[in-house]
């Protein structure tokens, strides 16, 4: 037996980058590339684990680019398998996820009590995003799951949510709550790539299919971005995973400039876009100098005009006290967990960390409803809901 399957995640449809269409639209193209070259590699099956949607209210058109897509799989005879991520789901019972829309004999929707046999040595099953604060119930659901796959030859847990071990800010799982014996853990909802053993198996985030942010940026340079290609062979008794990798169509330049120098790097990064197939995202910070911002904005116009799509500056003249503040404190995640060090004692440090971390996420999205479910959750379960 030989069976490859195409693992990918946090395609985020129905995003808008800076309000901009265009970045909207990128998103899509995206997907419909990243879908068209799975079948040009003719997998076996594919596996997303979340965040298919940007929303769980996507616009007309993601979800349109969703089941055209999907439908090109299943007209292959590809079965596709999902989970919902916290971009999926409103948290709230008695709702539906948009997915439910594509389920059929070869979509399948892995949930709670939802496992599948991709075929006779196979075992597939998972969980849709739960809230952070429900550690145990959670590491209830994947045992029941690990016994649901005791006697299959092969088997594949997909979640989504994020380790320590991997991003100090997200901690949607402990350690201990994923359970052993699973030969790959089909992971999403961390956008850089990780690959690597874990508990006797392998553990993978094949990253976000574009970039949702320029914090992402630097993973994309070192790493790629596309899918992961899982190859179960039987006659190597073994689990290989590799990255497909497919490069962006839009590029996204981050520079720091001088402001001596600010015309002739102008210059360079011009004569390096002109005549793009699709129009770069710049963002530019301009320091070491005194200057108006007005005029560094008036130089940008002259010399790149409209050979880009978005132009995004800062400027910070030499007196600008900001120049002085280490960049790190400044970030959302780091200013919770300095605050919250400050305020609460150390046994209660890492619960109000998640929960304030989870309600930033879903209103930063925004995603209201979901940061009032998490905010009931949390009373009913330290409080008896008072």
């Amino acid at each position: 037996m030989k069976l490859r399957i195409a693992h990918f995640a946090d395609t985020h449809l129905g995003y808008r980058q800076y309000g901009l269409s265009e970045r909207e639209n990128d998103f899509y193209e995206r997907f419909d590339e990243i879908i068209d070259h799975m079948i040009e590699n003719e997998v076996d099956c594919v596996i997303h684990s979340g965040d298919l949607f940007e929303s769980p209210k996507p616009p007309i058109k993601a979800l349109l680019t969703a089941q055209q897509g999907f439908m090109r799989l299943t007209s292959h005879n590809i079965p596709v398998y999902v989970i919902a991520g916290n971009h999926d789901k409103m948290q709230k019972s008695n709702t539906e996820i948009p997915q439910k829309l594509f389920e059929n004999e070869l979509f399948h929707i892995i949930e709670k009590g939802k496992t599948y046999a991709i075929n006779d040595d196979v075992f597939i099953g998972g969980l849709q995003y739960i809230s952070p604060n429900y550690q145990e119930q959670i590491k209830d659901f994947a045992n029941e799951i690990k016994e649901d796959a005791k006697d299959y030859r092969y088997k594949i847990l997909v979640l989504h949510g994020g380790l320590e071990k991997f991003d100090a800010y997200s901690k949607e799982f402990e350690l201990d709550t994923i359970p052993d014996n699973f030969d790959y853990y089909a992971m999403g909802h961390i956008h850089q790539r990780y690959l690597t053993n874990f508990k006797d198996g392998i553990i993978c985030y094949p990253g976000s299919t574009e970039l949702r942010t320029k914090k992402e940026l630097k993973d994309y340079k070192e790493n790629g971005k596309g899918y992961a290609l899982v190859t179960i062979d039987d006659s190597k008794e073994e689990i290989d995973v590799t990255y497909v990798d497919i490069p962006l169509k839009r590029e996204y330049i981050i520079m720091e400039i001088r402001y001596p120098e600010l015309e002739e790097k102008l210059v360079e990064i011009n004569n390096r876009i002109k005549g793009s197939s699709s129009k770069p995202i710049l963002d530019i910070t301009v320091k070491e100098g005194n200057f108006e911002k007005s005029d560094v904005l008036e130089k940008i116009n002259e010399i790149i005009g409209d050979n880009a799509l978005s132009i995004r500056c800062i400027c910070i003249p030499t007196d600008d006290e900001r120049i002085h503040v280490p960049q790190d404190i400044l970030t959302p995640e780091k200013a919770l967990e300095n605050r919250i060090k400050e305020e609460h004692d150390k046994d209660v440090q890492g619960i109000i960390t998640n929960l304030t971390w989870s309600l930033y996420r879903e209103l930063s999205i925004p995603n209201p409803e979901a940061a009032m479910n998490i905010t009931d959750d949390y009373f009913e379960k330290n409080y008896g809901g008072k």
